[in-house]
Formats: C-alpha cells, structure tokens, sequence
C-alpha cells in the first residue's frame, strides 16, 4: 500500500451527491499520521484503524465512485486482515495470494484517486524510490 502526501486545494460541493465528506476522509487519509499512510502490521489496533479509515472513505463516496470506493475497502480489508494474521516471515507468500485481487482492484484504486485530485483538488506524490545499494561494481578508487 502506498504512502499518500497531498497538496490541498480545495474541496467543496451543493449538488445532491456533495463530494465535500469523501474530500475530507481523502485527505484525511493522505495524511503522513493517518491509520491508512502511518500502518503497522506488527500492531492489530493499527490495523483495525486503517480498516475502519477505508470503510470511512467507502461510506461517504459519492455515486460517481462508490462502486470503487467500496471494492478497494473489501479486497484491502481481506488483504490486512489476513496479513495482521500471518507470521512476518511468511507474508511476503501469502500476499502474492492476492496478486489476482490487486491486479482486479488496482484500475478502481487508480478512479479513486483520479477523482480525489480533479474533484477535490488533492495530489498524491508518489512512493518514495528506494535507495539503491552500491555494488561492486559502484566502487571506483
């Protein structure tokens, strides 16, 4: 799961289906401290927090991405609740059991986030890049 940071430039609404509640739990969850960016697997409570943020962010999407809001809730729910389950050692395995489900949930993850930045004027910066170990090779005298 990725770290989300945001740029907030707006969010409001009139119309019947006002975006302004699923806006702020986005942003909310963004956040570096929320329970979705900040998890821990090692702790249950983490966990649960992070569960119940997506179910938040499922609960009040508008119409327009409901269907997705709620299809990324159940897969990472299963997902977290497994993993919170399963020895450290033995996760790496068992979330490639669920290669077919991100590979299914990942374009509504994609909508979800396409409309939280056009709606709700939130930006997500990508994942940090992981710094690289030298090799042999990086070595020069």
């Amino acid at each position: 799961m990725a770290a989300w940071v945001v740029v907030i430039a707006g969010c409001s609404g009139t119309e019947p289906d006002d975006p302004a509640a699923f806006c702020a739990a986005m942003v909310d969850a963004a956040q570096r401290r929320s329970p979705v960016s900040g998890l821990d697997l090692q702790d249950p409570t983490s966990v649960e927090a992070a569960i119940a943020e997506l179910a938040t962010i499922s609960a009040v999407a508008p119409s327009d991405v409901a269907a997705d809001a709620d299809a990324v809730a159940r897969v990472y729910r299963a997902i977290l609740e497994t993993l919170v389950a399963t020895a450290p050692g033995a996760r790496p395995e068992v979330l490639r059991g669920f290669q077919e489900d991100f590979d299914t949930v990942s374009p509504a993850a994609a909508r979800l986030q396409q409309y939280a930045e056009a709606t709700c004027g939130v930006t997500f910066a990508p994942p940090p890049e992981p710094t690289p170990s030298p090799t042999p090779l990086d070595i020069v005298d």
